[in-house]
């Protein structure tokens, strides 16, 4: 995490060794698999097809400088939501959701419709029916914990929003 250009920026970047330490569990398990098979089963192959096929995404991706979360005056920026700056006007307030152990800052925004199409139809589907918000943000795979997150996002809301 660093400042930006103005100290009132805050970025986060993406952390990239979760992406080795799944490759090492990935390569660990079909090793294995192989050792204990001594053949080549369908499974084997459909794992290690999905090893070659991941293991150029994870380059990629753990050479990617652009932060992956900004925080500033503007607004709120996560480049996995593909929505480009949200306002803090537009955000009416933040829920904290627990997904299958992973804590998700919620966004509730003032106008849903705004950012409806922004997201999948299966996202809002299931959103309607847990009763979350559609958009969601979290800290995973980054380099801040939960608490800090939803901390900076918070202070910067209330400070921000209003004015």
């Amino acid at each position: 995490m660093k400042n930006g250009e103005d100290s009132s920026q805050i970025e986060i970047q993406w952390a990239p060794k979760q992406f080795g330490k799944f490759l090492v569990i990935i390569v660990t398990c079909l090793t294995v698999l192989y050792l204990l098979e001594r053949k080549w089963s369908v499974e084997l192959v459909a794992g290690l097809a999905f090893c070659v096929l991941v293991f150029p995404a994870l380059i990629i991706k753990s050479r990617d400088k652009r932060p992956c979360i900004i925080i500033n005056d503007e607004g709120f920026f996560d480049r996995r939501l593909h929505t480009g700056i949200i306002p803090w006007s537009d955000i009416k307030a933040f829920k904290v959701v627990n997904v299958h152990g992973t804590k998700c800052i919620g966004l509730v925004f003032y106008d849903e419709h705004k950012y409806r199409y922004h997201v999948s139809w299966f996202i809002r589907f299931c959103a309607f029916i847990t009763r979350m918000p559609s958009m969601s943000t979290t800290a995973s795979g980054t380099e801040i914990c939960f608490d800090d997150l939803y901390r900076f996002m918070s202070e910067r809301h209330s400070r921000c929003a209003i004015g």
